[in-house]
């Protein structure tokens, strides 16, 4: 009667054993890195996302761990480009760190954007494209293009909720946008910042410091830009959906002849969704300031135009508190609403004193030409009054145009032959 329940009890004991040396396996395994399953973990991670995925190579050692998430550390991480880019890859990281939750992975398996919940590295090189068509390598697991795509707007992308990088490169190719950017950044995001010296121009606020630190050069659109940036923090900027966040920002950037300053806060970097702060705009005409943005503005000589800026949705409002152009001084206010069949410009300009000279460019006379002596007769009735020089029509449609104009005093110097009207 007694040897039964010694045989449970011997039972019992046995199943402890062997469940608790599972337990510190188990453990083990899990605090070594699990090294042996570090290639059939690449391989599911490479079905999950639809892409070839590289945890390490033949000279480096993975560690991979599964509680509370995936969580990977390889010297080298690589994810590699769609099958239809000429990219060699679209990630590739050096000292790498990524953790990833276990839902986020299944809803990027069905095509949702990738959430990322760290990804630390020495050094990141990224190549970003997206196709005429909507394609986009940031796109992963199904790659059916999201319904949001189909009406016009881009794809949304991976969202990283703690970014570490000690140098990083990015070459952005946007075919919807003529686009083509190579940008070379250092940042922090989370918990810890990028360390920078101080700047001497004020900040939105004091934690610009720690954020985003790029340059960039390329092309966007008609312009050839240049630019250098500081930001709060990179993955907010990326985001495209109605709760993304505002993010201060301090940018300079060059477009063509023209030059820009901003320190403000931006939401959506590439659609610009919002945007709002303090600007300064400068070049050798207002034309050469519009071209970069699609504006069609008048030739102009040479100008500074500073103020406030703002834009909600695609509806602009610039308060030119501080402008001139050629030797005119001049204040302003403008909205320009591209939500309109045809983009409409509406505004007012005042001026204590407007020289006619200065706005000579805009019926084809050159800027800063000096005058023509006065005429001693009359000149003859073929005479030209304005210069013989083609207007661009093309442009002038590619917007309306509704601007008042106030002038207290309007200046003649500088003008060849005075405008006469016949009856």
């Amino acid at each position: 009667m007694t040897s039964s329940p010694r045989r449970i009890s011997r039972g019992w004991a046995v199943a402890a054993a062997v469940i608790g040396a599972l337990v510190v396996g188990v453990a083990a395994c899990e605090w070594a890195g699990w090294p042996f399953l570090a290639k059939p973990v690449e391989r599911v991670l490479g079905r999950t996302l639809g892409r070839e995925v590289q945890l390490g190579n033949d000279s480096s050692r993975a560690t991979v761990r599964f509680f509370g998430g995936l969580k990977v550390d390889v010297p080298h991480l690589q994810i590699g480009a769609p099958e239809w880019s000429r990219r060699p890859f679209f990630l590739r990281a050096r000292n790498a760190e990524m953790h990833l939750s276990y839902g986020d992975l299944w809803r990027a398996k069905k095509g949702a954007p990738l959430d990322i919940d760290l990804l630390r590295a020495d050094n990141l090189m990224v190549h970003a494209e997206r196709m005429a068509d909507g394609r986009a390598s940031w796109v992963f697991g199904n790659l059916q293009k999201p319904s949001e795509e189909k009406e016009g707007q881009p794809n949304a992308f991976p969202t990283v909720r703690e970014l570490r990088v000690n140098e990083g490169q990015l070459t952005y190719v946007d075919e919807p946008l003529k686009a083509d950017i190579v940008a070379r950044l250092a940042l922090a995001e989370g918990a810890a910042g990028v360390q920078a010296p101080p700047s001497q121009g004020s900040q939105p606020l004091p934690v610009a410091l720690r954020g985003l630190i790029a340059s960039a050069e390329g092309t966007y659109g008609p312009a050839r830009l240049s630019a250098n940036l500081r930001t709060a923090g990179v993955t907010p900027l990326l985001r495209s959906d109605t709760h993304a966040p505002s993010v201060p920002v301090v940018l300079e950037l060059k477009a063509n002849k023209a030059s820009l300053t901003f320190n403000g806060t931006v939401t959506d970097i590439f659609r610009l969704s919002d945007l709002a702060g303090q600007f300064r705009v400068s070049g050798p005409s207002l034309a050469a300031a519009g071209d970069p943005l699609g504006v069609t503005l008048p030739t102009t000589g040479a100008f500074v135009l500073a103020g406030r800026i703002n834009k909600d949705g695609k509806v602009w409002k610039v308060a030119a508190d501080d402008a001139t152009v050629g030797s005119t001084k001049l204040k302003g206010d403008f909205t320009y609403d591209m939500g309109q069949p045809v983009p409409l410009l509406t505004g007012r300009v005042t001026s204590p004193r407007l020289l006619l000279a200065d706005l000579a460019p805009t019926i084809g006379g050159e800027p800063g030409a000096s005058p023509a002596p006065p005429a001693k007769t009359q000149a003859p009735a073929a005479a030209r009054v304005l210069p013989d020089k083609e207007f661009d029509l093309p442009s002038l449609r590619a917007m309306n145009a509704d601007v008042q104009m106030a002038f207290d005093r309007v200046g003649t110097s500088g003008i060849s032959s005075p405008c006469r009207c016949n009856h």
